[in-house]
């Protein structure tokens, strides 16, 4: 089973923020490794290689045996499906250019 690697933590930890925002970052840490536990195997593997990994588009891409091209389409879609799996999921919402902008205060 895959991780979230811990060093994918540190982002938060290094820019400051403030008070209003560590309640919001806490709970999306902790959502989006549910959240990529939800995806389709393949989906999961793309994002955490490229964008948690942060391991070259082109060596995953052939490792898949594909183009780059179709390498970026997948991982595109992945990504996609990670933001509405994390809408569905997590309490945040959306922005009106549709990217995820803000965490909703649960009751």
């Amino acid at each position: 089973m895959s991780t979230v690697p811990p060093e994918t933590s540190w982002c938060w930890k290094t820019i400051p923020l403030p008070d209003a925002f560590h309640e919001a970052v806490s709970t999306l840490e902790i959502c989006l490794p549910e959240t990529l536990q939800a995806l389709p195997d393949e989906e999961r593997w793309l994002i955490e290689e490229a964008d948690l990994n942060r391991r070259p588009q082109q060596r995953l891409a052939d490792e898949l045996g594909i183009t780059l091209t179709a390498f970026k389409s997948r991982l595109l879609r992945a990504r996609k499906h990670l933001k509405k799996t994390m809408t569905e999921l997590c309490p945040v919402e959306v922005d009106d250019a549709s990217s995820v902008c803000c965490h909703k205060k649960m009751d």
